[in-house]
């Protein structure tokens, strides 16, 4: 089930920005075509489709949604490509064919929350308690893969423009192949839940509105935080990844430069996100993580920003690679610590909102990081010179202070672990009744003794962790397990 999501969200962005390695061929192949306006048409697609996924998700399930979200991939596919050999013919005119790129990639960008949004619930379904950030990760950063693969393979497959319709057919064929297989072999959950609390997230309703979902999670102390750490990250990832081709062939470089640091831009979000959350499965320290992540990656942005300023392309290459390391394991442990602090909420309307926010800001950001481009790129020194600066110096100082701002605010969380304090008070309610049946089988056996009950007597809901859970990593971070009721 986790490849097939994978696999799903690897192919919509790998169609996002299949153009922006590109965009010099497409112009010539189809005419006037602006990389950066088919990105911002995906999102803002894709910010119209996550509002209506709870609504989709509530009507048909996880299954029936991830099915529907692979057909749209499909056919908006097919339409980008314009057809889909060897059954139908590719049909790509210039001067003709810009709309079908364009409607292609609205109908690609409507499919992808219907299963953007549903990994953490199909971790919850599918993964036990130590492994769902990973798992949630995996399928989150497949859009990184799926944008590596797009600078890795439209570098190496269109060298003219001749090569883009056989390229986008290859698309086509794949997103067709992904349906059959989602078809025949997705389901919603297992037959045993694998955890406690899999067994409560079946039982949540998604019958809620965005509104009330948004409403009901924002209340919620340290929400918010974990949104604003999320959205921070899709807007530096999505800004850099629609942007690099200029940022990495600063100074000349060729554009095989742009295929090889592009594509190892998104392979290392990937693997960090992997590493950083298969550590924060066991330590549960969310909040140290990301605060950690976020002053970090704001001293790497700000590497990036000194780069550019001072035009040194090597430099700014290999920051952008830094950056990587440090931003992109941000969205799988925000979302984790979002499902934390608004538990018994689902999984699916956290990552609901978060996508939301997410890329229909970036959707606003990115045209607008453009049109500052020029600004400060000429100034007069005292001696009457003309100092130039590469584009995008401003924008990129810009983009530093929004991620310097998410960090100062997030630094003042104080959120619970609602899902983790969940878990325990089962494994204590567990582990009360195994000690009742040995307890019980010891008095049977020398015929006296008895259980005493680990809780209060005079408060039988207060509840002390077992011995061996006092030390756990959570209590670094000063988070109480659990209140008197």
């Amino acid at each position: 089930m986790l490849f097939y999501m994978s696999l799903l969200n690897l192919l919509s962005d790998w169609t996002c920005y299949s153009v922006a390695p590109i965009s010099l061929l497409a112009e010539e192949a189809f005419g006037n075509i602006d990389p950066e306006r088919l990105v911002v048409v995906f999102l803002g697609a894709n910010a119209l489709g996550t509002a209506c996924e709870p609504i989709i998700l509530a009507r048909l399930g996880l299954r029936r949604t991830v099915l529907l979200g692979s057909l749209l991939l499909m056919i908006g596919s097919i339409v980008k490509s314009g057809g889909l050999p060897p059954i139908i013919p590719i049909s790509l005119d210039k001067g003709h064919s810009e709309w079908s790129l364009y409607v292609g990639f609205f109908i690609v960008g409507l499919s992808q929350p219907l299963y953007q949004c549903t990994p953490a619930l199909l971790s919850a379904s599918w993964f036990p308690e130590e492994e769902r950030t990973m798992a949630t990760g995996v399928a989150l950063n497949a859009n990184q893969l799926g944008i590596g693969f797009a600078f890795i393979f439209g570098t190496l497959l269109v060298s003219k423009s001749d090569d883009i319709p056989a390229y986008f057919g290859l698309l086509s064929q794949i997103s067709t192949l992904v349906f059959i297989g989602t078809l025949i072999q997705f389901d919603d959950a297992p037959p045993t839940p694998p955890s406690s609390s899999a067994k409560v997230v079946k039982g949540v309703n998604f019958k809620m509105s965005v509104i009330r979902s948004l409403h009901a999670c924002m209340i919620r102390p340290g929400f918010s935080h974990a949104l604003a750490a999320f959205t921070v990250s899709g807007i530096v990832i999505n800004t850099l990844s629609t942007y690099m081709d200029y940022l990495v062939r600063l100074n000349g470089a060729p554009r095989t430069y742009t295929g090889i640091v592009g594509g190892a831009f998104q392979f290392i979000i990937m693997i960090s996100s992997l590493i950083m959350g298969k550590q924060t499965d066991k330590t549960r320290a969310y909040y140290s993580v990301i605060i950690g992540m976020l002053v970090l990656g704001a001293f790497g942005l700000a590497e990036c920003g000194v780069s550019l300023d001072s035009d040194r392309g090597g430099d700014l290459r290999w920051s952008l690679l830094l950056v990587a390391v440090l931003v992109g394991p941000l969205q799988p442990i925000s979302t984790e610590l979002g499902v934390e602090v608004a538990y018994p909420l689902s999984e699916n309307t956290v990552l609901v909102i978060q996508q939301l926010f997410s890329n229909l800001l970036s959707a606003i950001f990115i045209p607008f990081f453009k049109s500052l481009k020029s600004i400060g790129t000429r100034s007069i020194s005292d001696d009457g010179d003309i100092i130039t600066r590469p584009d995008f110096t401003f924008s990129f100082y810009l983009l530093i202070v929004i991620h310097t701002l998410v960090t100062v605010y997030f630094a003042t969380f104080s959120g619970k672990y609602l899902r983790y304090e969940h878990e325990l008070q089962k494994k204590a309610e567990e582990d009360q009744l195994e000690a009742e049946r040995d307890g019980d089988a010891e008095a049977d056996e020398t015929g006296h003794g008895g259980f005493v009950h680990p809780f209060h007597a005079n408060n039988q809901f207060s509840y002390y962790p077992p011995q061996q859970q006092q030390q756990q990593p959570y209590d670094q971070e000063r988070q109480p397990l659990m209140q008197n009721i």
